[in-house]
């Protein structure tokens, strides 16, 4: 498994091979993934620290994330293009003050996504979940699914 610590303010990068990519995340950052067509892969993120994350998903892409997360604000906005599939779980442990923020765009038909959040929130902190799934009503057969739960 490749992995990555992230020491600077953005990272681009393509996953064009089934190998999965593991990103231990240092500093606020930016980060651009796309995934190459027909590719299935994997992502686990580490992160103590924000970051917004950009994901598009090209045609017949399947993607699994999962993300731990520790008092930290996550904005994740997700494109699924024709047969894409994102399955991403979400994982936070708060005892501050955490907004985590999820767009999961279906811009072209038989595209599906899952969204698992899971939080643990200690003492007097506030864990905020914002989930949109946006799906032009012109579109067919998409599966948009998501659920939270906050312990």
């Amino acid at each position: 498994m490749e992995k990555n610590k992230i020491r600077v303010g953005s990272f681009k990068t393509s996953i064009l091979d089934n190998k999965p990519l593991f990103l231990e995340i240092e500093c606020t950052t930016k980060l651009d993934i796309t995934i190459g067509e027909n590719v299935s892969s994997k992502i686990i993120i580490l992160s103590c620290n924000d970051y917004d994350i950009n994901i598009k998903l090209l045609n017949g892409s399947k993607l699994l994330i999962n993300s731990l997360n520790k008092n930290n604000n996550v904005n994740s906005n997700i494109t699924l293009m024709e047969n894409s599939m994102i399955t991403y779980n979400h994982s936070v442990l708060n005892s501050d003050n955490s907004i985590n923020s999820f767009n999961i765009n279906h811009i072209d038909n038989s595209s599906i996504s899952y969204l698992n959040n899971n939080g643990v929130n200690n003492s007097n902190g506030k864990l905020f979940f914002s989930i949109n799934g946006i799906i032009p009503k012109e579109l067919k057969n998409i599966t948009c699914n998501q659920s939270s739960k906050i312990i």
